[in-house]
């Protein structure tokens, strides 16, 4: 999967990505032969009150999908929107044209392209050690 932006439209989602976005590497567990193992999947994802902005993203980059995010938790919250990407090849396209752009996660943008170009060796232990520094970069306040 690629996709070519003209520098306008990488700046602008960039900008969207920064201010609104993060770059995540997810984990999941599962029990296999009695033992937990790890499932690490790439993706970038922005959320909003305003669907508008996300289908233009989805638009603009022609990769992921825009769901509305329900929350329970929350009594009389208002309705929340996700544009997702998730595909790795999707999130290396999408981080290949914006990161020159990218100011606060340019480090995750980073991060994350290792992370895939690892990822064709399946080595759960390098990518567990990608994983907590993803997770480090993300924590609030850093």
């Amino acid at each position: 999967m690629s996709t070519v932006l003209s520098p306008v439209n990488a700046a602008w989602l960039a900008a969207v990505i920064d201010c609104e976005g993060s770059i995540q590497i997810g984990k999941k567990s599962k029990v296999r032969n009695q033992r937990r193992e790890y499932f690490f999947c790439a993706r970038i994802e922005v959320t909003n009150n305003n669907p508008v902005i996300l289908m233009k993203c989805k638009d603009v980059s022609g990769l992921g999908s825009v769901y509305e995010r329900v929350e329970r938790r929350i009594r009389n919250a208002k309705p929340s929107f996700v544009w997702r990407v998730q595909r790795q090849s999707s999130v290396m396209a999408l981080l290949k044209e914006v990161s020159p752009y990218l100011i606060v996660k340019r480090n995750q943008a980073e991060l994350m392209i290792a992370f895939i170009q690892l990822s064709r060796r399946r080595i759960p232990a390098e990518r567990l050690q990608f994983y907590e520094r993803m997770q480090t970069l993300n924590h609030r306040g850093v």
